[in-house]
């Protein structure tokens, strides 16, 4: 007798389980269609994300082949610029050119409006900040390959990216 209650108890709990988790199993695991429309969406702006960032390398890539041919390797610097320094807005810096330079490098400074191709008649570091700014305007990678500065050149393709992204 006993064992016949405990088998209907048992029975009982097993059909009130059930009962709760079919909806569960079946909306997470047999209801694909609406969750693959949303996966999508999704799916989509991860591919195009990725597909910048593979554009951007292989632009590094290529730039770094040609400078390595050329003999002309522009990884200079003119200063070092930590997060810090962007954080603090570059107020360690006193003179006038390395306050625009850590400026620039953080992104500080807003682009200066477009003088079309006017950055052949400048030199060092006023081309690469044209080069920068003209770059970001036309939102092209391939311009931002022009500077010779590695930290203009890094914030200019970070900056391009951001446009890109929004």
């Amino acid at each position: 007798m006993k064992s016949k209650i405990f088998l209907i108890i048992y029975i009982i709990l097993a059909a009130a389980l059930a009962y709760w988790a079919y909806p569960i199993i079946k909306e997470r695991y047999f209801n694909q269609s609406e969750e693959a429309e949303k996966s999508d969406s999704y799916e989509i702006d991860l591919d195009e994300i990725k597909e910048m960032k593979n554009i951007q390398k292989e632009d590094e890539e290529e730039e770094e082949e040609s400078e390595k041919e050329s003999g002309e390797y522009g990884e200079s610097e003119f200063l070092e610029v930590d997060n810090e320094d962007c954080e603090n807005n570059c107020v360690e810096f006193t003179e006038e050119s390395d306050l625009r330079y850590c400026r620039q490098v953080c992104g500080l400074t807003p682009p200066e409006k477009e003088n079309g191709n006017s950055c052949e008649n400048l030199t060092g570091l006023e081309k690469d900040y044209c080069l920068k700014d003209l770059a970001i305007a036309k939102k092209n990678f391939n311009v931002c390959r022009q500077i010779k500065d590695k930290n203009i050149r890094e914030t200019c393709q970070n900056r391009i990216t951001e446009e890109l992204l929004e």
